[in-house]
């Protein structure tokens, strides 16, 4: 059987986004029990869930993100403020919100939406709302005061960014949570390529020929 890649595309976030973001977890621990709470290493800005990829359409994948990445220019995004879905009152994810660079971020996700729409990847079916996820509620129920805590914390800020590039990510899930590993980057306004193309290692296989259906592999 074809190994098959668990793959998104995303943006990486900066070291002291990361930090900030990592207090306000432990700001929302006091408020909110019972959560799974994002390793710092994985916070990131989700922008296409492909799902289980066959090793050997990664190249595509890659090259889609890479087609579309230079369709756009590099832009300053903030991570600011708090919130959760699908609302404070009942909260499953909770989450850090984007708001300068939020529509130039939505632009760019709606276009690699289209552009894996037509490779065969089915649209998300809801409106893209940019955030990062903190944590993620194991046991949903009423939780009396969050509400009045993201009020509160309306302006708390993370930090600012440069957008530069999309991340091919790959995530292997595991007991103690799921291990991500870039597969390829995809940077705004061009395309890289020569010796050091990561994609280089992917040409192999998306040269290879499927095997039958009936084959055993």
């Amino acid at each position: 059987m074809a190994k098959r890649v668990r793959t998104f595309i995303a943006l990486e976030l900066t070291g002291s986004i990361k930090n900030r973001a990592v207090r306000m977890q432990g700001m929302l621990a006091s408020a909110v029990t019972d959560t799974k709470w994002v390793e710092p290493e994985n916070l990131h800005i989700t922008l296409k869930f492909l799902g289980e990829v066959p090793e050997q359409e990664i190249y595509h994948v890659c090259r889609i993100a890479q087609d579309v990445a230079q369709h756009h220019e590099p832009f300053e995004l903030v991570v600011q403020g708090v919130g959760a879905f699908p609302h404070a009152r009942r909260p499953r994810v909770l989450w850090a919100g984007v708001e300068q660079g939020a529509e130039p971020l939505r632009r760019l996700q709606a276009e690699l939406e289209e552009a894996y729409a037509r490779a065969g990847w089915n649209p998300e079916g809801r409106r893209f709302q940019p955030h990062v996820t903190l944590g993620r509620v194991r046991r949903p129920r009423t939780t009396e005061g969050l509400e009045a805590f993201f009020q509160q914390h309306a302006n708390w800020k993370a930090g600012q960014m440069e957008v530069d590039e999309l991340v091919i990510m790959s995530s292997e899930l595991t007991r103690r949570g799921p291990l991500y590993a870039v597969l390829a980057r995809a940077p705004l306004g061009g395309i890289v390529h020569g010796a050091g193309d990561p994609l280089d290692d992917w040409v192999s296989l998306a040269k290879e020929p499927p095997p039958d259906e009936g084959e055993a592999v």
